[in-house]
């Protein structure tokens, strides 16, 4: 049986998938870090779309596009592709077998000119994007005055349209790319061609005829689409009408190209905003009309009756999760040089935190202090530490459910009135504010050194607890005990099995619910198995907790100020995994383990008040190579966003020192940041930069000369990296100000800048 033209068409799609896995699997090949040049944007900027997402190939896009992938950077692809295949892992597994695929491979800049397609420097130069929409099923909706009308024999589904979109540095180019794109998708047998017109736009379409989806191909000078036609009408519409209505012009957009990077290797974005309004516009079908089953089997869509609480909440969804407060999820990839061991990834949600429903309250959390390693023992091989506004989930939940329609018996907000006084406390009052927001998870996944894709890891050997942060210890005891003996006096009631027990174990004392126990640590909450929370007790008598131990200490000492969550993963997972890929390799492919290396997978999540980020600096683990790498650098974005921050704070600093001199020190600077902050207004939460680092730098001692014999008066400060080398750097500049406002740097984090430094212009 033939194989379909769509299948043959979308080629072009699987050569990006290709460089997109080569560009994932590439860090952990590279041996050898060789310079490359970036290379220059496709095209030149448009002057119809704002300079800031110019060089996007989303101008091109409707701004109602669901998803969008932007690879941007082919000629760095090729570049990492051939440093990969030169490495000597790589040449010793094609000597041992000079026939097998990758050996081939290895010569894809000739098999791609041997097939037509332009030379490997041309294709460098173009950017391929792929974008997906969807449309809404269309119902028969009643006529008006009916009540009812025919549905479709079955239930109709949203479709999802594709297109792929390649921009190249000429006309020609992309002429030769299409050319070549046909004649390979014609080595088959391909179903006859057909054509159409959309707007001014020639589309080849297969099939010729119109049935089924078509699938089309259109040129319009350095542009190449492919796709289905729906998504090719919605592309040439954006086209012919101007930037105004394209994907890249919106500003939510712009925003998450900007948060993320706009020297993104890779950058994939998902529009919220068009999700939301497609998630609306399918409820309000769901509400106005459904289709029913008649009792002869027919099958009829008719109106519905007022809304009962599951239609409320179906309806009310998006707004309970926030969705109208996001503005845009992107994901980027950056290599930001030519070491191979440099793959960033940062995540960003454009979201308000000010705003309703879930997504802003989790965005909305309290920093995370880590302080919950104190209470895990030294073996756990995973940990997290994440925060959220519980109480503002509490509140806001709270409101939401009165809003619900009540049918006989009480409403939710009755339901929970009730329940506080059964529980005989305040939900909100007298229990959870005495949680400081901050919770964590720990787990031990036991021995891993006989790990095997067949024989996974054992059940029994897992153990794992919860853990949250407490603000009132004594507040948290006291409605523990209330709970237990509530839950004790229902048991009794009805006579079933023993309610809560209570047993002391190395002088704590822990509460068994049913299968899960709790137990109070200084100021944590410990939840899990009873097992397991011995296991933390004796970890924690014995002084070996997590925090103490040195590997955690390196991978978590650069946590950002203002991290919301945090993870970590140890070592002898990656190395457990790497070991059994290294076992299930062929004896041909065991070179490729020569420079495999494993470290600590570390992440933090922060946040700031246009959204929330997520930062990745971890050894990136080729299962299908097996091979590994070590931990990277602290992301270069990260370093950059901190020396911003930090010059910003001296900014600011100046402004304060300004502003009091010429009130509160009538002449003379202050010469602390709790004096600027009392009387100058400056940052608050800036006061312990001294001491505590901010954004990863630290304020070094303001230094005073009051006015005197008609001079005037004179200070300075430093700011420089909490951490100057290593992996885990904060910064890589150190600065200087004084009264004049000009900021100096030394160009290195070692070097204090001085009056004597370069200014920063």
């Amino acid at each position: 049986m033939n194989k379909p033209f769509p299948t043959r068409i979308m080629l072009l799609t699987w050569m990006v998938v290709f460089c997109m896995a080569l560009y994932s699997v590439a860090p952990a090949l590279g041996q050898t870090a060789r310079t490359r040049k970036k290379s220059t944007p496709a095209t030149a900027p448009d002057p119809t779309t704002q300079s800031v997402s110019a060089t996007s190939i989303a101008r091109h896009l409707p701004a109602n596009e669901l998803m969008f992938i932007e690879l941007r950077d082919l000629g760095g692809l090729f570049s990492i592709a051939d440093q990969v295949f030169a490495s000597e892992a790589i040449q010793e597994a094609i000597k041992s077998d000079p026939k097998s695929p990758l050996a081939l491979a290895q010569h894809y800049g000739t098999l791609l000119t041997t097939l037509g397609f332009p030379d490997k420097a041309t294709l460098g130069k173009m950017r391929v994007g792929a974008a997906v929409r969807l449309e809404l099923p269309r119902f028969p909706l009643p006529a008006k005055g009916t009540k009812a009308s025919k549905a479709p024999k079955t239930d109709p589904e949203p479709v999802p349209e594709i297109v792929v979109l390649v921009e190249g540095p000429t006309a020609e180019s992309i002429t030769t790319l299409a050319t070549a794109v046909t004649k390979l998708a014609e080595t088959g047998n391909v179903p006859k061609k057909g054509a159409l017109t959309i707007g001014k736009t020639k589309v080849t379409t297969y099939p010729a005829d119109n049935s089924g989806n078509l699938v089309g191909t259109a040129q319009l000078g350095k542009l190449y689409l492919v796709g289905q036609v729906p998504a090719l009408k919605a592309v040439l519409a954006t086209l012919s009408t101007g930037s105004a209505t394209s994907l890249a012009a919106t500003a939510d957009f712009q925003l998450v190209q900007n948060k993320i990077g706009t020297d993104t290797n890779l950058l994939a974005y998902v529009n919220t905003k068009a999700i939301g309004a497609l998630v609306e516009a399918g409820v309000q079908a769901y509400q106005k009309f459904q289709v029913k089953t008649t009792p002869s089997g027919k099958k009829k869509i008719v109106k519905t009756k007022e809304p009962d609480t599951a239609e409320f909440v179906v309806s009310n969804l998006s707004r309970y999760l926030g969705l109208p407060s996001l503005g845009g999820i992107g994901m980027g990839l950056i290599m930001p040089s030519a070491d191979l061991s440099a793959l960033q990834q940062r995540f960003f949600v454009a979201v308000d935190r000010k705003g309703k429903g879930l997504f802003p309250i989790l965005a909305d959390a309290p920093n995370v202090t880590l302080h919950g390693a104190a209470v895990v023992p030294a073996s756990a091989q995973i940990f997290s530490a994440f925060g959220f506004n519980h109480v503002r989930l509490y509140d806001e939940t709270l409101e939401f459910m009165k809003e619900i329609p009540a049918k006989n018996g009480p409403t939710p907000a009755e339901a929970v009135a009730g329940a506080e006084l059964g529980l005989g406390f305040k939900i909100r009052d007298e229990f959870l504010v005495g949680f400081s927001g901050e919770y964590g998870l720990a787990f031990d996944l036991g021995d891993l050194s006989q790990l095997t894709p067949d024989k996974g890891v054992n059940e029994k050997d897992i153990r794992g607890v919860f853990y949250a942060a407490l603000k009132n210890p004594g507040m948290v005891q006291t409605a523990l005990q209330k709970i237990r003996a509530m839950v004790a006096a229902e048991q009794k009631k009805v006579n079933t099995e023993p309610g809560p027990q209570t047993e002391t174990y190395q002088n704590i004392e822990i509460n068994q619910l049913g299968e899960i126990s709790l137990a109070v640590l200084d100021d944590m909450l410990v939840a899990g198995r009873t097992q397991d929370l011995k296991w933390v007790i004796d970890a924690r008598v014995a002084g070996q907790t997590l925090d103490k131990q040195e590997a955690f200490q390196k991978a978590m000492k650069s946590t950002p100020a203002n991290s919301m969550g945090s993870y970590y993963v140890s070592e002898n997972l990656p190395k457990a995994f790497l070991e059994m890929a290294q076992k299930e390799t062929p004896p041909e492919l065991q070179s490729l383990f020569k420079t495999a290396k494993t470290a600590p997978i570390v992440g933090h999540i922060t946040h700031d008040d246009t959204g929330v980020y997520s930062d990745t600096f971890s050894p990136f683990l080729g299962v299908g190579m097996g091979a590994a790498l070590a931990v990277p650098n602290f992301l270069a974005a990260q370093r950059s966003a901190n020396r911003a921050t930090a010059m910003l704070m001296l900014r600011s600093l100046h402004t304060a020192q300004i502003q009091y001199a010429a009130e509160k020190g009538e002449g003379n600077y202050a010469s602390s940041l709790e004096e600027l902050s009392r009387n100058a207004g400056f940052d608050p939460t800036a006061v312990t930069m001294q001491n505590v680092p901010k954004s990863g730098y630290l304020l070094g001692p303001i230094k005073v000369t009051p006015a005197a014999n008609g001079q005037p008066a004179k200070y300075s400060v430093t700011a420089f990296p909490a951490v100057k080398d290593g992996l885990n750097r904060t910064g890589t500049d150190c600065f200087y100000l004084d009264e004049t406002g000009i900021i100096r740097h030394s160009g290195s984090p070692n070097v204090l800048a001085t009056e004597k430094s370069e200014p920063i212009q």
